[in-house]
Formats: structure tokens, C-alpha cells, sequence
């Protein structure tokens, strides 16, 4: 994780190890570490998409649910940054710390300063604690996550409490197999399912297998597994992840430059460009009175 990437990063580095990390904070990988590259998306990227989304939307005025977490406190940190370009406010921010589980004093201030929407960058189950508390005390409007809400958390929100919940990744959990409609993906979860007997309850499995095959195709295009010749390819590493194409020709470390647009409703994840475009926010507002 990018906590634990970020004071540890280093001494790979120093030890000339070919590290893959799998966090998604921008910190670690603006350390200068030669040795070091990443497997999954940098969330300032994230960020980004999701002021536009936001801005698409019509929202300008946001409150902030963050952890302390360094991939939590960097996200909220790259888009109270950016915000202002796309006409957003942001009116209030609260935080926690990853292991607590009540949250119904951030809850009442956020909810008091009347935002449109609330942005949540947290990174661990307090993630669900905040979502189902938030509802509990009558918070029908949309929630923004700096990541996909996996299964994990809807279990801990439940499903009731888990609908109008909104982000930009590059891959989400899926209930089954025939939730699932893109080959790459599908080709994993099948074997996924072979292995553990269910389906992967966090994104973490994607970006362990994205991890691995970056490594696999190092070694072939170096023709070895020597640290210094597999590093000189990363930047001709252009492969199919499951979260779209991972292409490390920029020379940054970095492999996905793209995300998608998600919504989850009724326990399930759908597209945000598919629901937009289609009536869904004009459905949403009708279905719950908000303005946004």
C-alpha cells in the first residue's frame, strides 16, 4: 500500500531491487526512486477525472470525508488543489483515523454545512462505516469515492445505504461472472473463482495480477531477469491489465493514464456515462428531491 511503500520505497531502492508498488498515492512515486515503478493508477490522476465529473454535474459546492492515510490525505490534498478550475467550493472537511468506526461526529458537521455532494478519500473500512452512518442520519444525496466502494464495504454499509455512490477507477468488484463483460477481466475472475471458491471482494487481486504480469513481460522483452536489464524495457511494456491498457512508454513509472466512470446502485456497478446520458440523474432527483 502506498503507506507502507512510502518508508520503505528507499531501501529497495538503494538495495537496487526492481520494485513494483501497488498503492495508489502520488507521494511515493514522486521520491525519485529509480528502481521503483507502480502496477496500479496514481490517484492525481483520479483526481482530475473526478472534478470534471463533478463539474459535469452541475456541483459546485463539496464537502470532504478523508482518512489519514497517506493515499487518503493525498487524494483529498490533489483535489481541494484543483477544485477551484473547475468551479468547485470546497465548504467543510473532516477526518479520522482508519480504525474508527464511529463517525457520527464528522457525520453531523458535514451533513450541517450543506454541501452538494460529499467527496469520501478514505482507504480502509472506515470507508463503510462513514457511508452507513451518513445515511442512518438522513443523508440522501450523492457520495464521491476516491476509489471503487468494493464489496467488502458494501458489506459493512449494506446494500440499502450503498446506492448513489460515485467514482472514477479502473476496474470495480463484481457480484458474478456474468456481471462481467470485458475478456481480460473475465479470463481472471474465472480463475480467481477456480482458486478461493468466490469472487474477489477488493480490487487488491488486480493489482497483485497486474504486478505479476508486468513483471512477466519484463523478463521476456529483457530475455532475463536481471534488475538492470528488466528496467531498461519498462518503458516498451505495453500490455493489456484489467483495468485497460498499461503502457509505461511516458517514463514515469506510471501504467494507466485512463479510467472509467462508475456508479453503484443496487449493489451492482454500472456506467456513469451510460446513467447520466440516460435519465439516471434526472431519475435520482426525482427519486430522492435533491437539487444535485
Amino acid at each position: 500500500s502506498s503507506a507502507e511503500m512510502l518508508p520503505t520505497g528507499q531501501y529497495f531502492d538503494e538495495a537496487g531491487i526492481f520494485t513494483i508498488g501497488m498503492g495508489t498515492s502520488a507521494t511515493w512515486m514522486q521520491q525519485g526512486w529509480e528502481h521503483v515503478i507502480r502496477c496500479s493508477v496514481n490517484y492525481d490522476f483520479v483526481a482530475s477525472e473526478m472534478g470534471r465529473m463533478i463539474e459535469e454535474m452541475g456541483i459546485t459546492k463539496i464537502a470532504i470525508m478523508k482518512d489519514q492515510h497517506e493515499a487518503g490525505l493525498s487524494f483529498a490534498s490533489a483535489f481541494v488543489d484543483l477544485a477551484g478550475d473547475h468551479g468547485i467550493e470546497v465548504i467543510a472537511e473532516e477526518s479520522c483515523e482508519l480504525d474508527d468506526t464511529d463517525l457520527s461526529s464528522q457525520v453531523a458537521k458535514l451533513i450541517a454545512a450543506k454541501p452538494q455532494a460529499i467527496l469520501i478519500s478514505m482507504t480502509a473500512n472506515d470507508c463503510g462505516y462513514f457511508v452507513k452512518q451518513v445515511r442512518q442520519h438522513g443523508y440522501t444525496g450523492l457520495l464521491f469515492d476516491k476509489e471503487s466502494f468494493y464489496a467488502d464495504l458494501v458489506d459493512i454499509a449494506g446494500v440499502e445505504n450503498s446506492d448513489y455512490i460515485l467514482f472514477a477507477n479502473p476496474y470495480v468488484t463484481y457480484n458474478s461472472l456474468d456481471e462481467c463483460d470485458i475478456e481480460v477481466m473475465y479470463d481472471f475472475l474465472e480463475k480467481y473463482l477456480d482458486a478461493y471458491g468466490e469472487m474477489p471482494r477488493t480490487e487488491i487481486g488486480y493489482r497483485a495480477w497486474d504486478a505479476l504480469m508486468v513483471i512477466w513481460e519484463a523478463t521476456k522483452l529483457a530475455g532475463s531477469n536481471d534488475t538492470a536489464a528488466m528496467l531498461a524495457v519498462v518503458p516498451q511494456i505495453k500490455l493489456e491489465g484489467l483495468g485497460g491498457t498499461m503502457d509505461y512508454s511516458g517514463g514515469d513509472g506510471e501504467p494507466y493514464h485512463d479510467v472509467s466512470r462508475f456508479l453503484l446502485l443496487k449493489g451492482t456497478n454500472i456506467s456513469w456515462d451510460k446513467w447520466f446520458h440516460e435519465g439516471g440523474y434526472d431519475e435520482y432527483k426525482a427519486e430522492t428531491g435533491n437539487e444535485y
